[in-house]
């Protein structure tokens, strides 16, 4: 009888083990990859400009987009954009696609940004300087994919 009671007790014991373990697997996330390309920092981009910011400040937006116009640098360039200063930005974009023209209106916009990040008023230009930043992501472009298999990055 005892073994009998003992047989019960661990079939209950290995039941309810499995019972949860099978219960846990359940209620994980699915994880979905998520897609880093151009259009992804656009979208960004576009609501760091007009949707609901932190603060909601120009002070706030305009750290915004330059936090992810920096990302979008990083990501397409492949190099920590964010240490740098708007110099040492332009100095790492004279070899790049916007060399031309671009580049000092880039440069230009970077450093008004700048000032409105931290100036306590000010702001009315902040969709021309976006502007400017939206047209370099857009002429520098995607990341071709050939580039990316050849230096071995993984997209992040």
């Amino acid at each position: 009888m005892a073994g009998g009671l003992a047989l019960i007790l661990a079939g209950a014991g290995a039941g309810g083990w499995l019972w949860r373990r099978a219960r846990r697997r359940q209620i994980e996330p699915l994880v979905t990859p998520r897609t880093v390309d151009l259009a992804h920092f656009l979208d960004r981009f576009e609501q760091a400009l007009t949707g609901a910011v932190p603060g909601g400040t120009i002070q706030s937006r305009a750290g915004r987009l330059v936090e992810v116009f920096r990302d979008f640098l990083s990501w397409r360039l492949r190099r920590d954009f964010h240490p740098l200063t708007t110099p040492e930005i332009r100095a790492a974009l004279a070899d790049s696609e916007i060399a031309g023209t671009t580049l000092p209106a880039v440069e230009q916009a970077l450093g008004e940004l700048d000032v409105l990040r931290f100036a306590p008023a000010g702001g009315g230009r902040l969709p021309a300087l976006a502007e400017v930043l939206r047209e370099a992501m857009l002429e520098l472009g995607p990341r071709s994919e050939e580039a990316a298999d050849a230096a071995g990055a993984a997209v992040s």
